[in-house]
């Protein structure tokens, strides 16, 4: 599953932003129904996927070679 869309929103008094009503919606079919968010590596933002993106996305940086500067800058 995979799905794009950009939102901007503002964070609460508790530090805290809302998941769009359609992500929720997708991640509900999911068995791990969060989300992980990083930091962008090409804009200043946050980025957000599920749990199976992002478990292909470390299985993809783990087949890369170690000592790669394509690595390092993933990681």
């Amino acid at each position: 599953m995979l799905f794009f869309a950009s939102y901007c929103n503002k964070i609460d008094k508790k530090g805290r932003v809302s998941v769009p009503a359609a992500f929720r919606t997708l991640l509900l079919s999911q068995e791990f129904t969060g989300m992980i968010a990083y930091a962008s590596l090409k804009s200043q933002c946050i980025e957000a996927c599920g749990l199976q993106r992002h478990q292909a996305m470390n299985a993809r940086l783990q087949a890369m070679d170690p000592f790669s500067p394509e690595r390092d800058a993933l990681e």
